[in-house]
């Protein structure tokens, strides 16, 4: 639905500052700012684009509140209204999922809620304004709260719980006894509560399946991406923290242990057993070697390997990991490695020549 400058302020008065404008023109949809669409509204990180997005008939910009004094506001559109927040990025969220909600991603079923196809276990027990698509499973003994979407052809098995507010989208597995809290959303072809990789070997190089009976629990407001597979714990239970965003195509093994707020992008992997602290974000295909332990606020770059426990907080890169710092330093390094030994060789000529001579 439109929104106005006006609701805006009046919603988030704390968060937002009228800079120049019409409160009471519509926005009609978010664009973006290298696209900005007429009578929309754009969010901008930098300062330095507003002159560009002046160009454009845009109804409402929000703008960093970073270097706000430095514009000169006889250069604004003014027929563009702009508002300044101290984190423009924090304002798109707020904004687009107030009134910009995506609705189309969960099929409507009119009165009866639950099409017609579910299979639902006489033992189940399904929350108040709960949708279930076409050709979902639930076992015996599931639980799932109020005002959730259960997209089609999911399965959930037995005496698995699911907290209210959950989006679980079509085509996504929960294993037995997975445990789901509050404002959760699983993204499709995502498997939750799998057996781990454990095997025993005998004498005559067999290989046998070792029974897993932990669970995987998600704390509330956890994000799932797509294709992601997360393996509930031999004994003890895999376990993801409040407000944790995982990325599609990652494989988390039996018992890790995810802190809260922490941020996992795609591709990423551990190992078994891998214990995380909160607030730690990962860059993609990153992976973390099995019975290790990182420590809260941790910053691991792109397609890094965490071969030892991390003890203390700071950003570090590469394999073999190092600091942010050195790794930057080594990279920067490794295209004049070739200049370097041919620079050594020589030298080593010269002082081999010096000795003969001598």
């Amino acid at each position: 639905m439109p929104v106005t400058a006006h609701q805006i302020l009046e919603k988030w008065p704390d968060t937002f500052t009228l800079v120049a404008g019409d409160i009471t023109k519509q926005a009609e949809l978010p664009s973006s700012v290298e696209n900005p669409l007429s009578n929309s509204i754009v969010y901008i990180t930098d300062n330095k684009l507003i002159p560009g997005v002046c160009e454009y008939s845009i109804a409402i910009a929000i703008i960093a509140t970073k270097n706000i004094d430095k514009i000169n506001h006889q250069e604004l559109n003014k027929n563009i209204t702009f508002l300044s927040t101290a984190n423009p990025k924090m304002a798109m969220s707020l904004i687009n999922q107030t009134f910009f909600a995506i609705i189309d991603n969960r099929m409507q079923l009119g009165d009866s809620k639950i099409h017609p196809t579910a299979n639902i276990a006489a033992t189940a027990s399904i929350g108040k304004d709960t949708l279930v698509g076409p050709n979902v499973v639930i076992y015996d003994d599931v639980v799932i709260g109020d005002n959730c979407f259960i997209g089609a052809q999911s399965v959930i098995e037995s005496a698995s719980r699911l907290g209210n507010n959950c989006h679980i989208h079509p085509m996504v597995f929960i294993a037995h006894h997975t445990e789901i809290g509050h404002h959760c959303e699983i993204q499709p072809q995502t498997s939750i509560g799998t057996e781990g990789y454990g095997y025993a070997t005998d004498e005559q190089g067999n290989h046998h399946r070792v029974p897993h009976y932990g669970q995987v629990i998600l704390e509330d407001y956890v994000h799932i991406g797509a294709g992601v597979n997360i393996d509930r714990g031999t004994f003890d239970n895999t376990h993801i923290g409040r407000h944790t965003k995982i990325d599609n195509h990652c494989h988390l093994a039996h018992n890790t242990i995810i802190g809260e707020q922490c941020f996992i992008t795609a591709g990423f992997i551990t190992a078994g057993s891998t214990t995380i602290g909160n607030r730690c974000s990962f860059g993609g295909r990153s992976s973390i070697n099995g019975h290790i332990t990182i420590c809260d606020d941790v910053l691991v770059g792109g397609a890094s390997t965490v071969r030892n426990s991390i003890k203390d907080r700071g950003a570090y890169m590469g394999d073999p990991l190092m600091t942010m710092k050195d790794g930057l330093r080594a990279y920067a390094t490794f295209p004049h490695i070739t200049e370097m030994r041919k620079t050594l060789n020589g030298i080593k000529k010269y002082f081999e020549k010096k000795d003969e001579k001598s």
